[in-house]
């Protein structure tokens, strides 16, 4: 069974002053949460536990928790049934130091975790300048990628350029072979790295941009070391890597004063991914995370979806990790995934007072119109109109999704809100018409629009009575009724 992580247990990190846990359940999770809800917190949690040479924990303590250094500590448990390792203010189990746990370090090398400000290293840090993206490439996208040097050891694209730094000579009188033939141990590397990169590449960039902008290769000449008297001559030359990136079919040499944001956006989020599938082995058992916070701001909603697709195709040994303030692509993404099993959901909500974030966390199922038939029942007993709310929130799903999967014709309206739900009704109407073993369904159909001015509209009138809870527990039913629908063979 492949490594995965089961449960994240943060205690005084970050925005969390007290210990709260997060359950995977083996799973791929999708978080939500305002700016300052706290949702970043997990995902440094994450990239920091996940690492060969962790930070200090104190680094992250949360001010408001005047415990000893001793109490804290973020915690994982895997689903392999041994006990869970913890973070604390004295060890590291990713650090070689102390002796650092196979699984962590196994980990490390095959995580990726990428905020906003990664994809924006890549597009606008170079001004008006042709991006050169050695430093990103070296230290980022292809730091970890295997490269078998001579006498058969293997060394990453990262240690081997750390190592060329490390041979720079002291003296003016040292030889020079060391640092010359770390240079060309770099430099071959790095250009069977570039080319296990590329294939990658060409296949994230078409699915998410389509044919329109490539890279079909990159400008690297080679790591050079220039020796000089002076010691603040002493310098390595030619650490430029370039995009060769083209746009239908016309050479783009400064894509940041050219390319819009979505595609910008979309060029670097794909050199990242393309770097991972590149650089970890295929297969195996070892936990490969990828954990991604706002990185889809600079893409409009409907580019957003073919991230979704790149995930769930090429990604799918990975245990994976989104975490968005966006709450309308938080839902997209919830509806894209909920046929799968695969995913958990949850919500980081910031409920504290005199600016002090105090985070709870509220989960969510994959499937929207559950939860809300789920929340409706829970309020019956003791908040009917928030059962009713939570029941007409059903309601317009199930009309949503039924239109959606039984392909109704649907007039179309500019804004999505005029489309109200006797547009939907009236469809289901007319396709029940279509043929006598659909004719089950005018009973539904019928029993919902009798709701509509009640339970299932309660503000469609200034004097709405508040509803029952027979009336309430009526209309879940209609619901659960429409939604059984949905996938019963039978009225195909």
């Amino acid at each position: 069974m492949p490594l995965r992580i089961s449960t994240l247990t943060l205690n005084a990190f970050r925005a969390f002053p007290h210990e709260v846990t997060i359950n995977f359940n083996d799973k791929n999770l999708l978080v939500y949460g305002e700016n300052g809800a706290g949702k970043s917190s997990i995902y440094h949690a994450l990239k920091n536990f996940f690492s060969l040479d962790g930070p200090d924990f104190r680094d992250f303590k949360n001010v408001f928790n005047g415990n000893a250094d001793a109490d804290f500590c973020t915690q994982v448990q895997f689903n392999d049934g041994q006990p869970p390792i913890s973070w604390t203010s004295t060890q590291h189990l990713g650090s070689a130091r102390i002796g650092s746990d196979p699984r962590i370090a196994k980990a490390a090398l095959r995580k990726a975790a990428l905020d906003y400000r990664a994809l924006l290293d890549t597009n606008y840090v170079h001004g008006n300048e042709r991006p050169n993206l050695f430093e990103i490439v070296t230290g980022l996208v292809l730091a970890d990628y295997p490269v078998t040097v001579e006498g058969g050891t293997v060394k990453t694209i990262g240690q081997l350029w750390r190592e060329a730094q490390s041979k720079k000579p002291l003296k003016f009188s040292n030889s020079l072979d060391p640092v010359n033939e770390a240079c060309v141990a770099l430099n071959q590397g790095l250009r069977g790295a570039l080319d296990a990169l590329q294939p990658h590449l060409d296949t994230l960039l078409t699915s998410l941009l389509g044919a329109a902008v490539s890279i079909p290769s990159f400008s690297f000449s080679g790591v050079t070391y220039s020796h000089s008297w002076w010691l603040r001559d002493r310098v390595f030359k030619d650490t430029a890597l370039y995009p060769d990136v083209s746009f239908a079919g016309h050479a783009v040499i400064i894509p940041q004063a050219f390319l819009n944001e979505a595609r910008l956006s979309a060029l670097a989020l794909s050199m990242y991914l393309a770097g991972r599938l590149a650089s970890v082995p295929q297969g195996g058992n070892d936990l490969k995370l990828l954990v991604l916070d706002d990185v889809l701001i600079g893409l409009d909603h409907e580019n957003r979806m073919p991230v979704l697709r790149v995930i769930n195709d090429h990604f799918s040994d990975w245990q994976v990790v989104i975490l968005t303030h966006d709450k309308v692509w938080f839902d997209m993404a919830r509806k894209y995934f909920e046929a799968g099993q695969n995913w958990e959901w949850l919500e980081v909500k910031a409920d504290g007072q005199d600016g002090r974030a105090t985070p709870t966390l509220k989960a969510h199922q994959g499937d929207v119109i559950a939860e809300a038939l789920d929340d409706s029942r829970r309020h019956i007993g003791n908040d009917v109109p928030a059962a009713a709310n939570s029941a007409r929130r059903a309601f317009e799903a199930t009309l949503r999704r039924f239109a959606e999967k039984r392909r109704l014709k649907i007039t179309f309206k500019l804004n999505p809100k005029d489309c109200k739900t006797d547009v939907f009704l009236s469809a289901i109407d007319t396709w029940v018409d279509e043929k006598p073993s659909r004719a089950d369904i005018k009973n539904i159909v019928a029993d919902l629009r009798a709701m509509q001015n009640g339970v299932l509209n309660p503000q469609s009138h200034a004097d709405a009575p508040n509803p029952s809870t027979a009336e309430v527990n009526a209309a879940i039913q209609c619901v659960e009724n429409l939604k059984q629908a949905i996938s019963d063979r039978q009225y195909n």
